[in-house]
């Protein structure tokens, strides 16, 4: 009798087991048994908040509305090129996938030519190459019958889609997916990431500070600080913010130190964002959180060390790993991310290996040709500011060279700035204008 019950036993266990492998299996699900049971994961998915037994089928008009994980860290995603679901389950512990009816358009876009687009080891989905059809016509006095023919009348810019953003924590809408866009053209002038006297703020040094959250450039772009207490003494902040012109810290040359009081007459009125904050394109943009995570040096440092460095709590002393704000600048990961190496063209050294090379050594020979230069967001001649600090000194931050390496140097430098942001999650993109060239730029619909 006990032995047939062990019998009994080991099918139940047996039919269990297979079951789920094969649960998972048909469900595209990485399947991993870790020596910890605590590792591995365990994901739940909800149709229209039903459980349900598998992902809805790749044609069934569902998109993902949102992953939530039991375990802070986690790293999960859906990879819409292969219909799956992507994990790293080291990070991942218990998962719940909400999946819904609707459609995605910035998805939709981006689908189109899944040669221009990459999954980056965090599940984010970019566009890659040297020139994509990532284009949008953005910033415009009106979006009401816009189309190709009229966008330059109706003071529209070209701006960018870096690319569609996993988990972004909003002000006050919660977790979610959002597209991150950047202005094609950086801003006319030469702008210091800040340059306070040591005891203003939180500079310690001369050279400035490399603290986002009291920067000079941060309140250059965002609202709230036409008077502040660190502004440099006869400068007004949030002129791109307003439209307005004023004076601001900066210079008219690439490079050059500008201690504080260095200013120029920054003329927004122009290149400033348009209408007012319930206006449609300052409606459109996102209050979000952003990461202030640093690394000691650009040396030996991949584009995925940068990502998680971005988003750790690495920083000097005393410094804020989060702000909250609408305009920021691409992060050195952004920069590296974007690159599409050789392709299917001629040359040597492929996407995975450009992104396993340091990004300091994308500045000669094959590495510069194959990785920077199928760069969409490399420029040949402008060195570019990014968002993340130098973590072993209090003023040092990171920037984008003409040469295509990314390096670090002092906050008080003037560099090129081109503002960065997140669109709301109701923005969308028509469906008949637009290609996403630089000569027929997509077209949003604000929410």
């Amino acid at each position: 009798m006990k032995k047939r019950y062990y019998i009994i036993i080991a099918i139940i266990l047996f039919i269990g087991v297979n079951t789920y492998l094969v649960y998972n299996l048909i469900n595209n699900k990485e399947v991993k048994y870790e020596e910890k049971e605590e590792n591995t994961s365990n994901m739940k998915i909800l149709v229209d908040n039903v459980e349900a037994a598998a992902i809805p089928p790749q044609d069934s008009g569902y998109i993902l509305d949102s992953v939530s994980c039991d375990k802070e860290g986690s790293n999960v995603w859906f990879d819409y090129i292969n219909w799956k679901v992507g994990i790293n389950t080291s990070k991942t512990n218990k998962c719940t996938l909400k999946f819904k009816k609707g459609e995605n358009t910035f998805l939709k876009a981006m689908l189109k030519d899944t040669s221009m687009v990459a999954y980056d080891d965090f599940g984010n989905l970019r566009y890659i190459g040297a020139d994509p059809h990532n284009y949008i016509w953005f910033n415009c006095d009106t979006y009401s019958g816009l189309t190709k023919d009229n966008a330059i009348e109706k003071g529209c810019e070209r701006w960018r889609i870096i690319g569609l953003m996993n988990n972004v924590e909003t002000e006050k809408n919660g977790t979610q997916n959002l597209v991150k866009i950047i202005r094609d053209e950086p801003l006319p002038n030469y702008y210091v990431w800040d340059n306070k006297p040591s005891g203003k703020g939180s500079s310690l040094s001369s050279d400035g500070s490399n603290d986002w959250t009291d920067s000079r450039l941060m309140m250059l772009l965002n609202p709230g600080y036409s008077t502040n207490q660190y502004n440099a003494t006869g400068t007004t902040g949030s002129l791109y913010w307003d439209r307005q012109g004023g004076q601001c810290s900066g210079t008219t040359g690439n490079g050059i130190g500008a201690p504080d009081g260095t200013k120029i007459a920054c003329n927004f009125s122009t290149e400033g964002l348009k209408g007012d904050d319930t206006g449609p394109t300052k409606s459109m943009i996102e209050s979000a959180k952003w990461k202030l995570g640093g690394l000691t040096s650009y040396d030996n440092v991949t584009t995925s060390q940068f990502y998680s460095a971005e988003r750790g709590s690495t920083v000097p002393s005393n410094r804020k790993t989060e702000w909250i704000g609408k305009i920021g600048l691409m992060y050195p990961s952004d920069y590296g991310y974007a690159t599409g190496g050789k392709g299917n063209g001629s040359g040597t050294y492929t996407r995975e290996q450009c992104l396993a090379y340091r990004l300091y050594g994308w500045n000669s020979g094959t590495y510069k040709t194959d990785c920077a230069e199928k760069d969409w967001l490399y420029d040949s001649s402008k060195w570019q500011w990014t968002l993340t600090p130098v973590s072993s000194y209090s003023y040092g931050v990171f920037f984008v060279i003409s040469t295509g390496d990314v390096t670090n140097g002092s906050a008080f430098a003037s560099y090129t700035v081109r503002p960065t942001l997140y669109l709301t999650s109701n923005t969308m993109i028509s469906s008949g204008e637009g290609d996403g060239s630089s000569t027929n730029p997509y077209i949003l619909i604000p929410g």
